[in-house]
């Protein structure tokens, strides 16, 4: 795919007092799916076992498989169906479960895809190609026959005036009607209480009941008489996150000794002027909880309130920042996953909904805060191209965001253009090609209203090759045509080429070799006129692909071996690693299986080398392909178990599931003993007998 760079954005706002930062990734390198990432079990934490209970028996029960948790924010919703997400697990064999935050307010079919991969109704590949109506009745058919556990978090986020958009609601009323007795269950968490889904609701509008809220207190070490503790909780109705704005408070100001008492008269005036209504309480709470912070910690607050993922970072200056503003409630602190139980724990920090958003009503505007956004994730930035797990796409897409609302509040349509071709680009990487169609044609839209020809071409393309992904490829090549018309107006002839280049792909696609020719030769000649030897190699081999699939492997061989050659001069180690690869296939075509291994290896070392995993695994997986061939089982077993484990480090789960089954496979032949050759059982007297007398009648008429 071709992509137009368009720089990393505004570098003028420094980060200069972080040492050092954390995004993405687990102490065991393993990338983290951040929307999974729910609230930490902290040790201390109060059960609500009243609220457990109600929701164990619902599960028992053999009607309706769903409920919503609702209340107000601070209410404890999330930590409530995090221990009920374990809980469960204890008592229940779940085939699968999923935890989905909403909190950036996807679409339906985004994280309805994220779901059935996870449920294993399908590969991300397939998923990505199903259109919303089949992908919605694969994923109700999943969740009626396996016993599916989802949890969707944050489903405010996206109501509209306490409905649920179209794309949220078609599944909600299916899911309700067919859903009676069904095997899998989905849970829902909400601020407001969503039109239709009353039946179901677990309310949480008191928080804690008293005994609870004291102990939560306790937990936090602040001291007081039992009945002073559940008296104030009480007040404040339990709310979990009004009750650690307090002990947050209390803990900063006379950490050698919380006691209640020592909370100021107003904090108890404010309680007490909104007895009746526990969200005025909620909101003057935290005005009264920021307003005593210091000047920093609201400075940090405001640079911070835009992020919309987990993130970690230490500062020079005060390198428990993160922590202080977690002990005092304005973040959440979660712990990531460990795989040695003796690691020490370490952390990333989120903001919990309704706070993040009082903290952005407190800002003159959100400026410096996308700033500060961008600058935090361009400390993590791995461009196009260079991308090794999916965390690094993920850090892509939020650097991405923050520069196109950047450019929203500061009126530059250019680079709000520029964003959203970033954001296609990267969902068309994850395989969200509908979702990379949305933004490429927002860019589009914008680079026509500024009369910017190149960027409307280069949206075009990206279009192309989209909707060439989908198989629309009548869509796409109209697409390719549009974007070499306009290149060709403006004299881009870079632009021509990748056009040309493109409309190859779709007519391979297509299966229309002959034409595919025409136009990757056509590629050729003008990148070799423009001197642009990178894209001529490239150009070299897709005609090598469309040969290979014509069976036509020398004329392939010859082509591969051609872009080899100008990878190699220019230094194009990325490129070279793919032409090897390419290489490794069309011999491996031909059956000359240990050529095609030497390539395969030759590929291999060069993509470890360069850090280029996607280049690796299928490195791998291919080269234990032919040692499979090659009777060489326990090279081959090696392969296929290194590929199935960087396959899920990738997050490519469907080819992990391909890698693992060759691996059993190897492996059941290796663990099954060869034949023993048997001795063949005589014949019958008689016959042998017949055999004899037939030699010697031979041996009498043939004597002289």
């Amino acid at each position: 795919m071709t992509q137009s760079n368009y720089g990393s954005g505004n570098n003028n706002y420094q980060i200069g007092s972080i040492e050092t930062a954390i995004f993405g990734g687990s102490p065991t390198g393993q990338p983290i799916e951040l929307s999974d990432l729910r609230p930490w079990r902290s040790r201390g934490e109060i059960e609500r076992t009243a609220e457990l209970a109600q929701l164990d028996r619902w599960r028992q029960e053999s009607g309706d498989r769903w409920a919503v948790i609702v209340g107000p924010g601070g209410a404890g919703k999330s930590t409530l169906a995090s221990q009920w997400f374990d809980r469960s697990q204890k008592s229940q064999a779940w085939a699968g479960q999923l935890w989905t935050d909403l909190g950036r307010g996807p679409s339906f079919a985004e994280v309805a895809r994220r779901a059935i991969v996870q449920f294993g109704a399908a590969s991300q590949e397939q998923a990505e190609r199903l259109e919303e109506s089949e992908l919605l009745r694969r994923l109700l058919v999943t969740l009626q026959q396996r016993p599916c556990l989802w949890v969707l978090d944050n489903l405010e986020t996206v109501l509209e005036a306490r409905e649920l958009p179209a794309d949220y609601q078609d599944f909600w009323r299916q899911w309700r009607s067919l859903g009676r007795g069904a095997a899998g269950w989905v849970l829902f968490t909400s601020r407001d209480l969503p039109t239709e889904m009353a039946a179901r609701r677990l309310d949480l509008t008191e928080g804690f009941d008293p005994v609870q809220g004291a102990r939560f207190l306790e937990a936090r070490g602040i001291r007081g008489a039992e009945a002073e503790l559940q008296a104030f909780s009480k007040r404040v109705h339990g709310y979990p996150l009004v009750l650690g704005l307090a002990a947050g408070f209390l803990l900063a100001q006379f950490g050698d000794d919380p006691h209640l008492s020592k909370l100021p008269a107003d904090f108890f005036a404010i309680a007490d002027q909104h007895r009746d209504d526990p969200q005025a309480t909620l909101e003057t709470v935290l005005r009264w909880s920021f307003e005593r912070l210091s000047p920093e910690l609201r400075d940090w607050l405001g640079r911070l309130c835009t992020l919309r993922v987990a993130f970690a970072f230490e500062t020079e200056d005060d390198p428990q920042l993160l922590q202080t503003l977690a002990g005092r409630s304005f973040l959440i602190q979660d712990g990531l996953p460990l795989a040695d139980r003796d690691a020490p724990r370490q952390f990333v920090y989120r903001w919990q909904p309704i706070v993040q958003q009082f903290v952005q009503r407190q800002q003159p505007d959100l400026i410096e805060a996308h700033r500060f956004a961008i600058a935090y994730h361009d400390r993590q930035y791995v461009d196009y191209g260079k991308w090794q797990t999916k965390a690094d796409i993920d850090n892509y897409i939020e650097k991405w965001h923050h520069e196109g609302e950047l450019a929203k509040l500061t009126g530059d349509r250019q680079r709000e253009a520029s964003s959203l071709t970033s954001l296609g680009i990267a969902y068309y990487c994850l395989g969200q090609f509908q979702r990379a169609i949305d933004f490429h044609e927002q860019s589009l839209a914008i680079s026509r209203e500024i009369s910017d020809r190149k960027r409307e071409a280069n949206s075009l393309g990206s279009l192309g090759n989209a909707y060439n992904s989908l198989g629309q490829f009548q869509r796409a090549i109209d697409c390719h045509e549009q974007h070499r018309m306009i290149a060709y107006e403006i004299g881009d002839k870079q632009g021509e080429a990748n056009a040309l280049g493109n409309l190859g792909s779709v007519y391979r696609s297509l299966e229309k070799f002959q034409q595919a020719i025409i136009f990757h030769e056509q590629c050729r000649e003008i990148n070799r006129e423009v001197g642009n030897q990178r894209e001529e190699a490239i150009a070299l081999g897709n005609l090598g692909n469309v040969y290979h699939c014509l069976e036509q492997f020398q004329q392939a061989i010859n082509l591969h071996e051609q872009s080899l050659l100008i990878k190699r001069e220019i230094g194009d180690l990325q490129g070279e690693a793919a032409s090897l690869g390419n290489l490794g296939n069309a011999y491996f075509s031909v059956n000359q299986f240990q050529r095609a291994i030497d390539f395969y290896k030759q590929s291999l070392v060069i993509a470890c080398e360069i850090g280029d995993q996607a280049r690796e695994v299928s490195s791998l997986n291919n080269r234990g392909m032919a040692l499979e061939i090659l009777d060489r089982l326990a090279e081959a077993q090696t392969d296929f178990a290194m590929a199935r484990d960087l396959f899920r480090q990738l997050g490519q789960h469907h080819y992990a599931e391909i890698a693992e089954q060759n691996y059993q496979r190897v492996t059941q032949a290796l663990q099954t003993p060869p034949p023993i050759p048997t001795e063949k059982p005589r014949s019958p007297w008689w016959v042998r007998l017949w055999r004899a007398l037939r030699r010697w009648l031979r041996r009498l008429f043939d004597s002289p």
